[in-house]
């Protein structure tokens, strides 16, 4: 089992250094997980992504960097499993149901 003190330790070290988190989701039913979204900006646009993903029994944590301008980033929007988004709102995937 992974060291919560020790995620913390990392989650506190990211935004010391300027990282904003987009989310942190915790395990539903109590239980030890937790997903987080962390971006790095640099003039305007969004230089690198970090993805947290701890479970029970291990921790991944996936750093991506290179440059996407946030208008970029929502032209991906319904690709490539990105949800759509229109006026800040999510359009749901009626393809899914």
């Amino acid at each position: 089992m992974y060291d919560p003190d020790a995620l913390s330790s990392v989650k506190e070290e990211y935004r010391a250094a300027g990282w904003k988190q987009l989310m942190n989701n915790h395990a539903k039913d109590g239980g030890p997980g937790v997903s987080d979204l962390w971006v790095h900006w640099e003039n305007n646009a969004i230089s690198d992504i970090a993805i947290l993903l701890a479970r029970a029994n291990e921790v991944n944590f996936i750093v991506v960097s290179g440059s996407i301008s946030p208008l970029d980033l929502s032209h991906l929007g319904g690709h490539f499993g990105i949800p759509k988004i229109e006026g800040g709102v999510t359009v749901p995937d009626e393809r899914r149901r």
